[in-house]
């Protein structure tokens, strides 16, 4: 049976060479952008069904209103945004992915389904099937625990780490 600790020093080092990984894949055009910058840009690329306000964007990624306004500005500076007013209020303003951004996120999308099938290699359906099961049960035996975080902050982090391609 595995010890605990060393199972998560695993974890803790699988998470890191996956984000080299993911590093060392990217294209040059993705490499300047900031994590928050690209966990932004899948977050609005997987919500284009629905107006995605700044509101919005502060609940989901736990920020500040005016820290996200100076990331939403800088994206804006990049050619990766556009704030639209809309017609049923003036003071809100939708954000939206600019065409480079969504070609840019798709390229990232790409390149993180391409980082997992390469890390899985070898493993039979069934195999990936019981790792996601283990992985969920250790994430909810740890938010079960006494030790739990803040129940309100973990789900923030579930959101992002939802949208976060690693």
């Amino acid at each position: 049976m595995c010890d605990a600790m060393h199972l998560g020093l695993d974890v803790r080092s699988l998470h890191n060479l996956i984000r080299r990984t993911l590093s060392a894949m990217m294209p040059p055009e993705v490499q300047h952008l900031s994590a928050p910058n690209v966990q932004l840009l899948i977050y609005l690329s997987h919500n284009e069904d629905h107006d995605v306000y700044q509101h919005e964007l502060d609940r989901v990624f736990s920020i500040t209103r005016s820290t996200d306004s100076r990331v939403l500005s800088l994206m804006e500076k990049k050619g990766l945004i556009e704030r639209k007013s809309v017609d049923h209020d003036a003071r809100l303003r939708k954000i939206v992915l600019t065409d480079s951004a969504r070609e840019i996120t798709k390229r990232i999308e790409q390149n993180a389904n391409q980082m997992e099938e390469i890390m899985l290699q070898g493993f039979s359906h069934d195999e990936r099937i019981y790792i996601h099961e283990s992985l969920q049960r250790m994430k909810s035996n740890l938010l079960n625990s006494e030790f739990s975080p803040d129940p309100q902050h973990v789900a923030s982090e579930d959101e992002q780490s939802a949208q976060d391609p690693a």
